[in-house]
């Protein structure tokens, strides 16, 4: 979901990117996928929840990328159109397919929704990013200027109120969404503009420990299973977008993946393109339930001992046949809507020259 310039990208950064929409397709699948919490508190429940959770590592992730990305990109106003007219046809064109199903019902918010696809109801999370972007150049201006003197303390405060006081109190809300995407952007800007010392052999040492440190809070989470405020406690130190525990494993794996020698392949970065539409098609409430039964129906999926496997199985299934078609999507998207954008920018431009 970055909006950068033309130029040589990280492959590796790329793979971290699908990666990370995985993780949010997993939790998706779990979400709206019709997969129960069975209760019983053994090993399936535990990779259960560790799906489920996996999400929100997912989104701190994309954020990552994003200001690693966004902190030496030049704003851009086509670039928003662009992403704006994408999602919005998107948003119209699984509203038609939903009409075409029969038996529904609507109403002047869910036109409103669908007209405004930015919203909370329908695209939270591109919501958030589209202000984020329009936000960049002052962020990124801040930096430039004031360097360590502005970005330290600005990550320091953010982190204190909309991580650590926000995780031991109820100060968790939609409008406050923006503070940790800033946040979490600014962590990005700063590995980019002051690197860590190479870790070398170290750096394995970054996975292992936020994979181990994200499967105890899952498995501390359903050892709690009946009571309920010790597993408050826990999800909002360890499972949600703002949580402190949650920002240090997405950091760590971040921290991993841009130490390894940068790789660069214009072909498989072209086949991991369509990221966006990968999100923008799987998480249409107009849709989803078309997703998550393509291979086979997850509700169905009953519990087993093999309720994992078989889970795994059908989940990565369906995210391949969901990436084919955004890939469609997006070259599609590229030779069609974006060129003819690009046209009527030169003409504005050349009626703005002549006047």
């Amino acid at each position: 979901m970055e909006v950068a310039q033309k130029k040589i990208r990280n492959t590796n950064i790329e793979i971290l990117r699908v990666i990370a929409m995985l993780m949010i397709f997993f939790h998706h699948a779990i979400a709206h996928g019709g997969t129960s919490f069975w209760g019983t508190l053994d090993v399936q429940d535990w990779l259960r929840e560790s799906f489920y959770h996996m999400g929100k590592i997912g989104v701190i992730i994309y954020l990552l990328i994003s200001g690693y990305c966004l902190v030496d990109s030049k704003f851009s106003w086509k670039r928003v159109v662009i992403i704006f007219v994408e999602v919005l046809l998107f948003s119209v064109g699984f509203f038609i397919y939903y009409l075409t199903q029969g038996n529904v019902t609507i109403d002047k918010n869910t036109i409103y929704g669908v007209i405004f696809p930015f919203s909370k109801d329908l695209y939270w999370f591109m919501s958030e990013y589209l202000i984020l972007y329009l936000a960049s150049p002052v962020i990124n201006l801040a930096i430039n200027h004031y360097g360590k003197k502005f970005i330290i303390p600005a990550i320091i405060v953010l982190f204190t109120l909309s991580s650590v006081i926000a995780s031991f109190t109820k100060f968790s809300t939609y409008e406050q969404y923006f503070l940790i995407f800033t946040l979490i952007y600014l962590l990005g800007a700063y590995l980019k503009r002051y690197p860590l010392p190479e870790l070398k052999w170290r750096k394995y040492l970054l996975p292992i420990f936020a994979i181990g440190l994200y499967l105890l809070m899952n498995y501390l989470f359903i050892a709690n299973g009946k009571d309920s405020q010790v597993k408050e406690m826990i999800s909002r130190l360890s499972f949600n977008n703002n949580s402190p525990l949650a920002l240090i494993i997405g950091v760590c794996i971040f921290i991993f993946v841009i130490q390894l020698k940068p790789l660069s392949n214009k072909y498989v970065n072209f086949a991991l393109s369509g990221v966006l539409e990968i999100y923008l098609i799987h998480d249409n409430p107009y849709f989803r339930s078309r997703v998550w039964k393509l291979v086979y129906d997850g509700s169905k999926i009953a519990y087993s001992d093999l309720w994992a496997i078989q889970f795994v199985g059908v989940t990565l299934l369906r995210f391949i046949v969901i990436f084919m078609i955004a890939l469609g999507i997006k070259l599609l998207y590229s030779n069609t809507v974006v060129p003819l954008l690009n046209y009527l920018e030169k003409k504005i431009n050349e009626k703005k020259a002549n006047n």
